[in-house]
């Protein structure tokens, strides 16, 4: 009987390592589309996330492009300027500002019940006089920005964190990916390539969900 119970806690366990959702430290996970074989699966993962993480995010199309470098030049003359940007790197992802923040009290449904969509531009730093194409197919390999989808609701607890709920909120705002890059330029018929500066481009990944609270 005991040698039963070992083997179901450890099919059980690997059950659970191999739900396609990646989870993260503090309460939080990503569920990417790519790793669903059908969008009913997705949304099922959506609606146990909603109802279980107290943070997620969700990914519609995770880019994964590598990056594509090369050279930029003006026309050839004497005074022409060539450009190259090198050293891109990810660095951590960043967050903007809540479009949607609602609140209701414990037992109300809040949230979207039909998905909305809003479309973000790739942002720029500083670009040292550099095309901002040409750095956008440096760092991503397409000057293309995202487009987000978000929906879901949730029904406000009457308990969270051991503690009684006066009200629930729920925010939705974009994550961006971000990545940095270093300028450098030369002049026309000479070899030595000038630093310009670094600075970074950052594209919206997903939509981070949030939940907080107030209590009694």
């Amino acid at each position: 009987m005991k040698h039963k119970n070992t083997m179901y806690l450890i099919l059980l366990t690997i059950f659970i390592l191999s739900l396609p959702i990646c989870a993260y430290a503090d309460n939080s996970v990503i569920i990417s589309k790519d790793d669903f074989s059908t969008d009913t699966e997705f949304q099922n993962a959506i609606d146990n996330a909603f109802e279980n993480y107290e943070n997620f995010t969700i990914v519609l199309d995770d880019d994964t492009i590598s990056p594509v470098l090369s050279m930029s030049a003006s026309p050839l003359s004497a005074d022409a300027v060539l450009y190259n940007v090198k050293n891109v790197q990810n660095k951590s992802n960043s967050f903007g500002k809540d479009y949607l923040n609602v609140s209701g009290d414990p037992g109300i449904t809040i949230g979207l019940s039909h998905a909305k969509t809003k479309s973000y531009a790739l942002q720029f730093g500083a670009t040292f006089g550099c095309d901002k194409s040409f750095i956008a197919n440096a760092t991503w390999g397409s000057s293309k920005g995202s487009t987000l989808t978000y929906s879901g609701t949730w029904k406000v607890p009457s308990k969270a964190n051991g503690k009684q709920v006066k009200r629930g909120y729920l925010h939705m705002r974009p994550e961006y990916k971000v990545k940095s890059y270093t300028v450098y330029h030369k002049n026309y018929g000479t070899n030595k390539w000038i630093k310009d500066g670094s600075s970074t481009t950052k594209k919206a990944y997903g939509v981070n969900i949030r939940k907080t609270f107030t209590y009694k």
